[in-house]
């Protein structure tokens, strides 16, 4: 008994021992206590533990150690009772076990979740930064980090208004924090205008965007989130397009060297530099002079006498290099200080440089060039500078040819002063003959002087054009009547027979008896035809006129359909939000509850239901984005098949009618054709979704009543329909929900979840089948969305008619077969092995395709695949080609995360006999295996 007493000392000793090391006395979980036994010594520790546990027990139960057991003789019935504990203790080592790999499946999905969220968070364009309730920095994202200056590790923690704060522009009023504002209103708070930021550095930065509220599983705001942009560059570009009109509107009225100047002024201030100059370049020059110099370069050197403004061009400077080069130089930070004359003994001094070249046709013709920043000249003062060095190049051509022609009608003017065309005198006849002609007549109309006057050969009035004589004498006789001088524009026909227009002014000149007149004539042909052509160009500029106001008037439509759409993605991306994070809150936060110590059975049921319920609501967002975003692209194809609308139909009431009745509602199918007449042509998969859709928004908005689906055969077409009497649609949004972003910014969203895009999805499947969606609803009654497909009378193909009830699985048949699972993933394989466990003969594993081929080839025992698509060395489309050269008796089933419209067609194509989307559902597993076993496919 000594011996007993003893050795139940040492057994109780190493429990309590055991019991410390793995933090059950202490209160901690049992899941981090296993953990710690599985990782730190393995499993033969665990069974030294159910021994001394064992031991223990049977102890004090009266029956010794378990070596006593061995050794003695007991009972029969207490050797079977002690089996009977000693199996107890080993299946729940079993239990615990599992539970903890299990567990650690969920962190590790959790994880990936969690990484995928982060990298979406960081790749968000415009500055994110998420705080709580108190404005305590969370989270910033990498443009936030850019334009604060703080990184997110520094700013963690930190108070919002510790690191900017918002201020008005106009009088650089501190407003108030951004975050008490969200919480205050509640609600999205959106900034456009008129708003600065002033980081904790003392810079101002412009910026426009909103906040929104986040929100707890209990819908209480635990934090805000802003998002907004740097609008410097967008108020540097209107200020620089302002600049622009206003010199090119300048240089209308001014010359060119003043011109020249107010550009330099407007390009200092742009470049933040204290000096300016331009240079026009002529080649062959061995030194390149200063042409043009700002107002503050001219007060700067204005204190040097007798400098002289050039610059060489054989030294090594900036100047030859932007030469040689033909491109801009930045000089920042001269090791050794420059200045422009070198010689000078109070020299201009240049700390750095920015020098941008104006090339036309391949050569430098000028150089605009900007100095002394305080700062570095960087790539943004580049792009300024050399904004406006085009700009004066094509002011200045301008104002040089503008001067040109300016002289050039100075000149004609005085060339007309002195002689203008042929100077004449003749008789007031019908026939003009000429008494005197000047020289200028042989150029005019081609006619010596000599030609012309006394009618040898000819007289004037027969070179003017047939059709304008009758005018011309007219026109003279009336002005002769009023003892005026006339003026006249008419053609004449040369000697050349080339046609011209001239302009005629006389007087009536009295000698004798008879009527004389003496004027001149000159060609005007070139204003003529200048006049035609302007008078052209006029009507051409008129219509373009119009036509760049009927496109002003479609940019301003869609300058407000784009503004509508910001507002309307913006709402979206709020909902979207919302959206995510709520399954995520479920997720999450059920997750750490089933970390909880001895939660009960139930409870643990519960949270993994709950962690369900998130997953595939998330999963149903990702899907619907998807499928907007394939539509968007027009990437979506139509794939026709034959097939029964009244075992589609059947399926779907199937599959909702659970969640009706978890809502207490009726829902009701109506099929009126017969299953072997109810066979249509057309997409198979996108029905479905069309019906699964309206189906699902019909139990979303309905409370009580009943939800009615089906049909009606009306003429050559049928007419589908979901009818429901839920809380109904307002008139003036009836239109509005099939588009896209905008049930998120309809008040009724914000009670409902989901992305809003499953109308907009539907309706544009109902377009691609032929069809078009209709919409009846009254709001507080309900909804009637209806659709209509062309119905031919197709008849069933062969075995095109047999329908196989859900949840129906052929066990008997399952268990005399041998199947092979090809996955990579050791996850997905372990689930599906656990599905199929004890349901079958033989579960034979291949991690790539080319291990699955050579199995097929070896084995002929192997009677149905599920062939992942994404796998090593060789995927799954291939390896089922290959299987297909040999063994066309194996059922094939595709089973993949590839769940984009065309890639069921795609497996089917490749030689698969079904097709399963991952993630996987058990019931909708076992219904496929089901329906392809021999006899059912």
């Amino acid at each position: 008994m000594k011996h007993y007493k003893s050795y139940h000392k040492e057994k109780r000793g190493r429990i309590k021992d055991f019991l410390k090391t793995i933090s059950l006395t202490s209160g901690k979980s049992l899941d981090r206590g296993m953990a710690y036994v599985l990782w730190a010594t393995g499993f033969g520790l665990l069974i030294w533990i159910l021994d001394a546990l064992l031991d223990y027990f049977i102890f004090y139960s009266g029956y010794g150690t378990f070596s006593q057991i061995l050794i003695t003789d007991p009972p029969a019935h207490e050797v079977y009772t002690r089996l009977v504990i000693l199996l107890g203790f080993i299946v729940f080592g079993v239990f615990i076990g599992r539970q903890f790999v299990k567990r650690k499946q969920i962190e590790k999905g959790l994880r990936h979740q969690e990484a995928r969220l982060l990298a979406t968070f960081k790749g968000i364009g415009e500055a994110v930064i998420s705080t709580d309730k108190q404005g305590y920095i969370r989270r910033m994202n990498p443009v936030a980090e850019q334009i604060t200056g703080w990184s997110e590790a520094e700013g963690r923690g930190k108070l919002l208004n510790n690191i900017f704060r918002f201020t008005r522009e106009d009088n650089r009023e501190v407003l108030e924090n951004p975050v008490n504002e969200v919480i205050h209103k509640d609600s999205v708070v959106r900034w456009t205008d008129h708003k600065l930021i002033l980081l904790d550095n003392g810079r101002e930065m412009p910026v426009a965007g909103s906040g929104s509220p986040i929100r707890n599983e209990n819908s209480g705001v635990s934090g805000v989130v802003l998002v907004f942009r740097d609008q410097s560059g967008e108020r540097l570009s209107k200020q620089m397009m302002k600049a622009r009109l206003s010199l090119v509107e300048y240089a209308s009225t001014h010359s060119k060297e003043e011109f020249l100047r107010r550009l330099l002024d407007v390009v200092e201030y742009f470049a933040n530099s204290s000096m300016s100059f331009y240079l026009f370049i002529d080649s062959g020059l061995e030194r390149i002079p200063f042409q043009q110099w700002s107002t503050n370069t001219l007060e700067i050197l204005s204190e040097y006498e007798d400098i002289e403004r050039y610059e060489n061009i054989d030294r090594e400077s900036v100047w030859a290099e932007c030469l040689k080069r033909r491109e801009p130089v930045i000089g920042n930070n001269y090791k050794s200080v420059q200045n422009i004359k070198e010689d000078q003994d109070r020299p201009v001094w240049i700390t750095n440089e920015l020098l941008v070249p104006v090339i036309r046709e391949g050569n430098v013709v000028a150089i605009l060039a900007v100095a002394n920043k305080p700062t570095e000249y960087s790539q943004k003062d580049l792009d300024n500078v050399s904004y406006f060095a085009e700009i004066s190049w094509e002011v200045v051509q301008h104002k040089q040819a503008l001067n040109a022609l300016q002289e050039s009608e100075r000149r004609l003017k005085t060339l007309m002063g002195n002689l203008q065309g042929m100077v004449y005198r003749c008789k007031n006849t019908i026939t003009w003959p000429m008494e005197f002609v000047s020289h200028g007549a042989l150029e005019l109309t081609g006619y010596k002087p000599e030609e012309i006057m006394k009618g040898k050969p000819v007289d004037y009035g027969e070179i003017i054009h047939p059709d304008d004589r009758e005018f011309v004498w007219r026109s003279v006789q009336e002005s002769i009547s009023k003892n005026s001088h006339f003026q006249v524009e008419y053609r004449i026909i040369d000697k050349h027979g080339a046609l011209k227009w001239v302009w005629e002014r006389g007087i009536v000149v009295e000698k004798g008896e008879s009527t004389m007149l003496e004027g001149f004539i000159m060609d005007v042909t070139q204003r003529r035809n200048a006049e035609e052509q302007l008078k052209e160009k006029n009507e051409a500029l008129e219509k373009s006129l119009g036509e760049i106001r009927e496109i002003n008037a479609e940019l301003e439509k869609a300058k407000e359909k784009a503004e509508e759409s910001d507002r309307l993605k913006s709402a979206f991306l709020a909902n979207m939000s919302h959206e995510i994070r709520t399954p995520m809150n479920g997720i999450m936060g059920f997750a750490h509850l089933l970390k909880k110590p001895r939660l009960s059975g139930e409870k643990r049921q519960q949270y993994i239901e709950m962690i369900e319920q998130s997953g595939t609501r998330m999963l149903n967002i990702i899907n619907d984005l998807i499928d907007i975003s394939k539509i968007e692209a027009g990437q979506v194809e139509v794939h026709p098949s034959i097939f029964n609308i009244n075992e589609q139909l059947r399926y779907l009431y199937a599959f909702f009618q659970p969640e009706a009745e978890t809502k207490d509602l009726k829902l009701t199918l109506s099929k009126p054709l017969q299953d072997d007449q109810a066979f249509i042509y057309n997409d198979k998969d996108k029905f479905y979704l069309i019906f699964s859709n309206l189906i699902k928004n019909a139990l979303k908005y309905t409370h009580e009543g009943n939800i009615q689906f089906g049909y009606l055969q009306k003429g050559k077409d049928l007419e589908f329909y979901v009818e429901d009497t839920g809380v109904g649609i307002p008139g003036d949004k009836q239109q509005a929900i099939f588009d896209r972003f905008v049930q998120a910014d309809m008040p009724t969203g914000s009670s409902y979840e989901g992305a809003g895009l499953g109308l907009s999805i539907t309706k544009a499947y109902v377009e691609m089948l032929g069809g078009e969606i209709d919409l009846e609803s009254e709001e507080g009654k309900g909804t009637r969305f209806s659709f209509t497909l062309a119905y031919e009378g197709k008849t069933a193909e062969k075995g095109s008619g047999q329908y196989t009830t859900p949840g129906k699985h052929q066990a008997d048949q399952l268990k005399d077969m041998t199947l092979l699972i090809v996955e990579d993933d050791s996850t997905a394989d372990l689930f599906i092995t656990e599905i199929l466990n004890g349901r079958c003969r033989e579960i034979v594993h291949a991690k790539n395709g080319k291990e699955a081929v050579d199995l097929l080839r070896g084995r002929e025992d192997i009677d149905l695949v599920l062939m992942d698509i994404k796998l090593p060395e060789m995927d799954g489309y291939t390896a089922t080609k290959k299987i297909r050269e040999f063994n066309n008796d194996v059922v094939i089933i595709a089973q993949t995360a590839y769940a984009l419209s065309g890639d069921r067609e795609k497996a089917i194509s490749a030689g698969c006999d079904d097709y399963l989307t991952k993630p996987i559902d058990e019931e909708e597993f076992l219904r496929v295996l089901s329906n392809n076993l021999p006899g059912n496919s």
